[in-house]
């Protein structure tokens, strides 16, 4: 049985006009679970727009939306994700994700770090950062996939791994915030950390 629908993709130039398309798509989904009768969560992934005032078309939804960091640290910032850099940068991402939080309220408001990107010391500042925002964090582990510029980079040790977790539980424990996905994520361990196993 399923559980979840994630919807997550690329973006048009036009970050307001790709906005809107996911936010159609994803009235189109919650529509069709409705009309399923069964209770699965809907999960959307996406770049904020331009105008954040757009983020107000989600008022009211049942869902989960997640708006990625990946890095806390403004030069490995800069360094990791130069996409993310021309299209807004950092900033623009923080302000994406105070005002969502005010849209969907408390354990709607996701942002993934990258673990293994950043020393601990910076991953755990942007933990406390998004929490203090009421933006549950996620870490992703990093996966150094062949072919990729990163598929050199030292993959992160299994104390590190731990280590992370325990901070992201931490984090967890003091505000109450529920994992993206229940029992799955690939490389996440937000639901690991949700369920104190560290």
């Amino acid at each position: 049985m399923y559980k979840q629908v994630m919807l997550n993709g690329g973006n048009f130039k036009d970050r307001d006009r790709s906005f809107l398309q996911y936010t159609s798509l994803l009235k189109s989904i919650l529509r069709a679970v409705q009309d399923s009768g069964k209770e699965i969560d809907v999960h959307l992934i996406v770049y904020p727009p331009e105008n954040l005032e757009l983020l107000e078309e989600l008022k009211g939804l049942d869902i989960g939306l997640a708006m990625n960091t990946e890095v806390f640290d403004i030069q490995l910032f800069e360094q990791y994700c130069p996409g993310k850099v021309e299209t807004g940068g950092r900033q623009h991402i923080f302000d994406a994700l105070e005002k969502a939080v005010s849209v969907l309220g408390k354990n709607k408001v996701y942002s993934i770090l990258v673990g293994g990107l950043e020393p601990l010391e910076s991953l755990k500042s942007g933990l406390a950062y998004l929490a203090n925002m009421g933006v549950s964090p996620v870490i992703n582990v990093l996966h150094t996939d062949p072919g990729t510029p990163l598929e050199n980079f030292p993959k992160p040790t299994v104390e590190q791994i731990l280590s992370m977790g325990k901070e992201l539980q931490a984090i967890y424990t003091e505000y109450g915030f529920l994992p993206f996905y229940e029992d799955c994520g690939r490389n996440s361990i937000d639901s690991e950390a949700f369920k104190s196993l560290f």
